[in-house]
């Protein structure tokens, strides 16, 4: 999203209110409308996605923030942002978070995703049996022998396998959701579902070099970048940005973002297919793994 009547038309719309081109008028809108006219509670996620990492940059961001404040009478506003943007916010408009509160969202627990996990399977009402690791590193040890067959040894395998779904997912559901499909074993024995050892994914980040790190660094500030909005946050020709992209797509670090449901860009103009009007993403599977990537290079914090 770069200009503030884009912006101001796309809220309006949500709200109901058409004919305001600009926050202020729109402001004005919603301060006279009448009671029960509007939502108590307004939701805007991603709202990383109208800065850009540029000189004034940041005056979009301000604006909605003004807006925010001015409304709060009779809309209480949540704005979700990722935790790279929101640093970004912190340096480059402090002033305008003087008065927002801020509530950080944690990664999952091992005993939180193993609850969440366990919900979604329970509506295909099979019990499970837990398949017990038996080479390597993966080899449970249990002190009795006793213990195998029994519940409790179940119950030691459970609480394993959680504990090393909950690393490699890096605290993602998305990515749990993903590891536990592979390891289900839908051949089921005796009504229940078998669930294997955990195997983990290949390392995707050995190919990745400094540049194309930066790169998935951008990205993730804006939440997603067209090849012309990268080419202008790093200062490179678009031909270099093109290729970029196609390199980091063809690693299946990054793809074309959904196109909103209304068919209009964040920025505004008709959604593009090819070239620098698609927007790209860093896939969602791998989000976790990405910033663990870069933390690990220094990039992120």
């Amino acid at each position: 999203m770069r200009t503030e009547a884009a912006l101001a038309a796309r809220l309006g719309r949500w709200l109901g209110i058409d004919g305001a081109a600009e926050l202020d008028r729109l402001a004005q809108r919603i301060l006279e409308a009448p009671p029960g006219s509007l939502p108590r509670q307004v939701i805007v996620e991603g709202a990383e996605h109208i800065h850009l990492r540029v000189p004034g940059g940041a005056s979009l961001l301000r604006r909605l923030l003004a807006f925010t404040t001015r409304t709060q009478p009779r809309i209480f506003w949540v704005l979700s942002m990722s935790s790279s943007a929101w640093q970004l916010a912190e340096k480059r408009c402090p002033a305008s978070l003087a008065d927002i509160e801020q509530v950080p969202l944690r990664g999952l627990r091992a005993t939180e995703l193993r609850q969440a996990v366990l919900a979604r399977h329970r509506l295909s009402g099979l019990p499970l049996h837990y398949l017990e690791p038996r080479t390597g590193r993966n080899l449970l040890r249990t002190r009795r022998r006793g213990l195998r067959g029994s519940q409790k040894h179940q119950q030691l395998i459970e609480t394993d396998y959680f504990q090393k779904l909950h690393r490699a997912s890096l605290g993602s559901i998305r990515l749990a959701l993903f590891h536990w499909l592979r390891s289900a074993d839908f051949g089921t024995v005796e009504g229940s579902l078998r669930v294997r050892p955990l195997e983990p994914l290949e390392p995707f980040a050995g190919p990745l070099d400094i540049d194309q790190s930066f790169a998935l660094k951008a990205i993730l500030d804006h939440g997603t970048l067209t090849v012309d909005e990268y080419s202008e946050v790093v200062r490179v020709p678009v031909p270099r940005s093109r290729h970029m992209f196609h390199a980091l797509s063809d690693l299946r670090v990054i793809e074309t973002a959904p196109v909103p449901a209304d068919g209009v860009e964040a920025a505004g103009a008709p959604a593009g297919s090819d070239g620098s009007g698609a927007r790209y993403r860093v896939r969602p599977l791998v989000n976790g793994a990405v910033v663990a990537h870069l933390k690990s290079l220094n990039i992120a914090h």
